[in-house]
């Protein structure tokens, strides 16, 4: 099938862009394994999934390209697993962030919520791509199909801000570091939510106004790439943090277990004269 010019100029302009953001994804998982190397196993394998994910989505977007090059023609076929990627990709970093807020908060209602939001993105985001392989089934329940996936996917973000951000600032304990740690967190969360939820409604904009356009494809791999750079630059905030924060490891509280609620006063000696509480905002394996 011979796509248009557009098209293919939208795809390889978005195949440039996450391309970029895929060498960047990639030191920022380097250098993640070299720094945190006691981080849980799960942790690892939901850090590395959208990467893989993200470098099949890039092989995907070249195949296409490629054909259409040398051959004049793009394989319809090519379209539906990079656009199925991008949908994975979004999706577990939205997994990883349910399980912060799952930890920060412990309401299950919560955790249920983003997880049939979550559910419903990945039906309907799966239903979209395999539109694009059979048209002649979707023509018309499509568009409610596109806006509830792209609508999903802002709301998601908005949602996960909002409760990382409560979250955090249920854990306030009235010590001076512990609390600028948190502010810290909830700050990198709410920017880097706001980046990834604007790009989302920007799509849904798009899509609304003219339906499905050559923009999209720009804008939906960005996103997906935005959402791994997003996930591996929250996990990297525990480096600044520490070096701002955390002179030495001694009297050192693991943020995880401020998370899992345990608000324990310290010892005299465990306070430094000011009041603060020196924390470490590591997510390691605890040692008993």
């Amino acid at each position: 099938m011979l796509l248009p010019p557009s098209y293919i100029g939208t795809l390889l302009l978005g195949a440039i862009l996450g391309s970029y953001l895929f060498g960047i994804t990639t030191v920022q998982l380097f250098l993640y394994n070299s720094r945190f190397p006691k981080d849980l196993g799960v942790l690892k394998v939901l850090v590395v999934s959208p990467w893989l994910l993200q470098g099949v989505q890039i092989g995907f977007i070249t195949a296409s390209m490629y054909f259409y090059v040398t051959k004049h023609d793009s394989p319809l076929w090519l379209s539906v697993p990079y656009e199925l990627t991008g949908v994975l990709v979004s999706a577990l970093v939205q997994i990883f962030y349910t399980q912060r807020i799952r930890q920060l908060t412990d309401n299950i209602y919560i955790t249920f919520i983003l997880g049939t939001l979550i559910v419903s993105k990945l039906v309907n985001g799966t239903l979209v791509a395999t539109a694009l392989y059979f048209p002649m089934y979707f023509r018309k329940p499509l568009d409610a199909i596109a806006k509830a996936w792209m609508a999903s996917d802002v709301s998601l973000d908005i949602l996960i801000v909002l409760f990382l951000s409560l979250g955090l600032y249920r854990h306030r304990t009235g010590f001076q570091r512990t609390d600028v740690i948190i502010n810290r967190l909830a700050w990198y969360a709410l920017h880097t939510g706001l980046v990834t939820s604007t790009l989302c409604l920007a799509n849904l904009i798009v899509y609304s106004v003219k339906g499905i356009t050559a923009s999209n494809n720009t804008l939906s791999i960005v996103t997906g790439g935005l959402y791994v750079v997003a996930m591996l630059a929250n996990l990297h905030t525990r480096t600044r943090l520490g070096k701002m924060f955390r002179p030495d490891h001694s009297n050192a509280i693991n943020l995880p277990t401020l998370v899992r609620g345990n608000r324990s006063t310290p010892s005299a000696s465990g306070s430094n004269q000011d009041g603060s509480l020196p924390v470490s905002v590591g997510w390691e394996r605890d040692v008993t």
